[in-house]
């Protein structure tokens, strides 16, 4: 009989953020070139990088983004600062820079299958608050680590020392719509500002004890301070209840909403809390 097929899971997001911080192009050159020499050290899949940008603009691939050219990544990052979207397009540095980036396995892109395909965009350097500071990689499915929780909590603690963020997050499809509150203003839903949880969370600064917490399967506690909280040891899954309703528990013992409200000052005007 043959064996019952199993249904793929939905894409997966690993993401840092941060509230408004300005940096300069040298910092957030130092900064990308640490993660990537980190993220390199878990897995194969994150040795190779190229602009995805370029290939928006024709080329197949990119050009391959090294880290151990710093001069180039340096050109990289300043190619990437924000600019206006009307003419002649000044440049913005308030919005700080923007870069895209993916490993050469997009089956768009390549002659591949997808699996180990990854997206990494930076967002960093703003101090405007409607543009997010941000470091996002964009999993597959089929990736292989897709399901290695231990790898991905050691990506979230490398996201977390090269970009000292408030809140390392590992999102599935559909915890978005879960976890938003009920006030949907343009702040919010644009910029992404409240936090949401997915499959695990690595918190910088904050302390939790597992009791705290007797919803998650496991609570870790890394360096003095940072606390790393897994929800359940498979992916989470939004289109089950028994996932839906565990993962809204975990946000409400973690109590992750009201410290981001509180620490970003909101735009006059925009609604309230």
């Amino acid at each position: 009989m043959p064996a019952k097929r199993r249904e793929p899971l939905p894409p997966t997001q690993i993401e840092a953020r941060w509230g408004p911080r300005h940096e300069t192009a040298e910092q957030v050159r130092d900064r990308l070139v640490a993660m990537l020499r980190g993220l390199a050290k878990l897995h194969p899949m994150f040795r190779t990088w190229h602009d995805l940008r370029k290939v928006c603009a024709g080329s197949r691939l990119g050009p391959v983004v090294d880290p151990r050219k710093p001069a180039a990544v340096l050109d990289l990052v300043h190619r990437g600062l924000m600019k206006g979207n009307v003419r002649p397009y000044k440049p913005m540095y308030c919005g700080g820079y923007w870069l895209s980036l993916h490993n050469g396995r997009l089956p768009e892109l390549a002659r591949a299958d997808g699996s180990d395909a990854v997206k990494l965009s930076v967002s960093a350097g703003s101090t405007a608050y409607h543009v997010p500071n941000e470091v996002r990689l964009e999993l597959t499915p089929n990736s292989l680590c897709f399901e290695d929780a231990d790898l991905v909590a050691q990506i979230m603690v490398t996201l977390a020392a090269c970009w000292g963020p408030v809140l390392c997050v590992d999102v599935t499809a559909g915890c978005y719509e879960l976890n938003l509150p009920g006030v949907k203003d343009e702040y919010i839903v644009w910029d992404r500002f409240s936090p949401h949880l997915g499959w695990m969370v690595y918190l910088p600064g904050r302390r939790y004890e597992p009791a705290a917490v007797p919803t998650a399967e496991e609570v870790r506690h890394v360096g003095k301070h940072d606390t790393l909280v897994i929800v359940q040891r498979e992916p989470v899954d939004m289109s089950k209840k028994s996932h839906a309703a565990r993962v809204e528990r975990a946000a409400a013992e973690l109590t992750l909403f009201s410290p981001w409200r509180i620490e970003w000052p909101r735009p006059r005007g925009s609604a309230a809390t």
